[in-house]
């Protein structure tokens, strides 16, 4: 038990001539030490640290039992946890259940890029490993993905995203079609409208038409065909107890060469190699020996 005192004054006018008198009683309380005591709060840092949150976001003290929510940004997590999202509560001694109320950066996670003219959707997966997240993304409006379609999907490898494409004007076109049997040369992300664009056939394969056109945000079609120049060959003749260590096709375009190898055992005999030459193959094939 201890005593306070405080002062209590009354200002008294004796007539409208007269000056004011004051009267000051010292008055003095009782106060049990006990109920003098600090009162017990948790806090948060308020603004919060780089990549962290928190619900509710308008404090930063708490009393006991109270509870708060801690969220991490892309590309950031509670380092004990492991996970993207805690809550946490407010124990008697003025200490936090977590050991932290921090969110950490992790090595080799992804931070949410920007996508211009374009906007982010997160994955609805909880504490997913932020190193192998999923983010969502489609454009606004009068744009549209450089690939193609509405939206995209892009996932975080080892700190970078794979699969962001960049949101492109409605009249432009994006990147240019597969064409099979074509070289690959550098191309563009972006082409504007009515852009053309000459395309080179592989060695021994021909096009009648050798440039696409963007026209309104679209290729025209229809699209160059590389097709084997000459008269293709059949597959080459089978062998027995042979094989020729190449994939195998429908047909083989002209100046194409086979070479067969015979089996453990086996020794050839004839010509090993074979060239497709207007349509048939140069000499006929060899045959397999068994040694002896």
């Amino acid at each position: 038990m201890f005593y306070s005192f405080y002062f209590h004054c009354i200002y008294h006018l004796i007539n409208m001539k007269s000056s004011l008198t004051l009267l000051c009683l010292v008055v003095w309380v009782n106060v049990d030490a006990s109920s003098a005591q600090t009162e017990v709060k948790c806090n948060v840092s308020l603004p919060p640290t780089r990549g962290t949150s928190y619900t509710p976001a308008d404090r930063n003290l708490f009393l006991p039992d109270e509870r708060v929510t801690v969220t991490c940004d892309s590309g950031f997590w509670n380092f004990f946890s492991r996970q993207t999202e805690n809550t946490i509560t407010c124990k008697e001694d003025g200490k936090w259940s977590s050991s932290t109320t921090d969110c950490e950066q992790i090595e080799g996670a992804c931070i949410n890029p920007t996508v211009m003219n374009g906007f982010l959707v997160q994955s609805n997966e909880r504490n997913v490993d932020p190193r192998k997240s999923k983010i969502y993304f489609s454009c606004n409006e009068g744009f549209k993905p450089s690939t193609g379609g509405w939206w995209g999907e892009a996932t975080c490898t080892e700190g970078t995203w794979s699969g962001i494409v960049e949101c492109i004007d409605k009249s432009q076109c994006g990147r240019i079609p597969v064409i099979p049997n074509t070289r690959k040369v550098p191309h563009s992300e972006v082409y504007n409208n009515e852009q053309t664009v000459t395309i080179d056939c592989k060695v021994g394969y021909t096009s009648e038409t050798k440039t696409i056109k963007c026209k309104d945000g679209e290729w025209q079609t229809p699209l160059p065909a590389c097709r084997p120049q000459g008269v293709p060959c059949d597959p080459p003749p089978k062998v027995e107890n042979a094989i020729v260590k190449i994939p195998y096709k429908n047909k083989y375009i002209k100046g194409f060469e086979v070479n067969y190898e015979c089996r453990k055992s086996f020794e050839i005999e004839g010509h090993k190699k074979l060239t497709c030459e207007n349509g048939s193959w140069t000499t006929p094939p060899p045959t397999c020996k068994r040694k002896y």
